[in-house]
């Protein structure tokens, strides 16, 4: 083995190092993609994906070639490492990787409008102390999908003020309220939450207070602490017993948290401008010349 010095550039991903921060980003990554796809020239936007956009399946005339589509929202996923700030529109525009349409083309193109505008920005993760606890934000849109009706959920887990995981993913079955959409997308974070304290443990980080997971639906966060729920929800049962059983342990806090600081939104919905740049400056993404 050769020690190579500090690192800098790693399978795309470009290492900054300050005094008391560490900034990732895919900036020549992102500059390739330009070139690949001749879309250096695109004009800057301030959002991923326009506010009160529905995509929907059957939206536009099917591509001719659907090859480049697949090709662009590939490079995309890769992308999300650094970038949480597209994780939600880079999981909508996979949603039609089988069958794209014109219209799907359009939101592909408008990522690279918003990526020319924030080229240097990236995941900025801050020095600090063992003691750190960890908290998650769980969100749903309930039935936001407009052809299956079913719903999206989205979290982000800090470790201190960093951001160290965060996914937008739909879910697998049609919820029946916004309580159960609500409720299977805590089950889905205090499953990861549990992995990342296992993995915290492994590097010698033990927390010594319960995980948070903060949710803006109160109905759900009453459901991880009163089994008398429990006859009104015998069809998530599974995912009943599981929070419910992790809270009775200690090993979590499931807490209620207005929907205005709720963070996972940027992760379950199209947002307008003033919103999606709220949540953006507190998910840890900024540009490296401004740490």
């Amino acid at each position: 083995m050769k020690d190579l010095g500090n690192l800098h550039y790693f399978l795309g991903i470009q290492a900054v190092r300050t005094s008391h921060s560490l900034h990732l980003s895919q900036q020549k990554y992102i500059s390739d993609l330009f070139l690949k796809f001749h879309m250096h020239t695109c004009k800057p936007v301030r959002t991923p994906i326009a506010s009160r956009t529905s995509i929907s399946l059957m939206d536009g005339e099917l591509l001719s070639d659907p090859s480049e589509y697949r090709s662009m929202v590939g490079a995309f996923q890769y992308l999300t490492m650094t970038r949480p700030d597209i994780a939600y529109v880079v999981n909508v525009v996979s949603q039609f990787m089988h069958a794209p349409r014109t219209t799907h083309m359009h939101c592909v193109k408008r990522i690279f409008r918003y990526l020319q505008g924030t080229l240097t920005y990236g995941l900025t993760l801050r020095a600090l102390c063992l003691t750190s606890i960890v908290i998650a934000y769980s969100d749903a849109d309930w039935a936001g999908c407009p052809d299956s009706r079913r719903s999206t959920s989205g979290f982000a887990v800090f470790l201190g003020s960093n951001l160290i995981f965060w996914r937008a993913k739909k879910q697998p079955t049609v919820s029946k309220s916004s309580t159960e959409a609500e409720y299977r997308a805590i089950a889905y974070t205090v499953a990861k939450t549990c992995w990342i304290r296992h993995i915290l443990c492994e590097l010698g980080i033990f927390l010594h207070e319960p995980i948070r997971v903060l949710c803006d639906n109160i109905s759900s966060t009453y459901m991880t602490r009163n089994p008398a729920f429990h006859d009104r929800s015998k069809h998530i049962d599974v995912d009943f017993h599981f929070v419910h059983d992790k809270v009775a342990q200690g090993d979590l806090i499931v807490q209620y948290v207005p929907t205005h600081l709720q963070l996972a939104d940027i992760f379950t919905k199209v947002l307008p401008s003033s919103r999606f740049c709220f949540l953006w400056d507190n998910l840890s993404v900024t540009s490296a010349s401004s740490d």
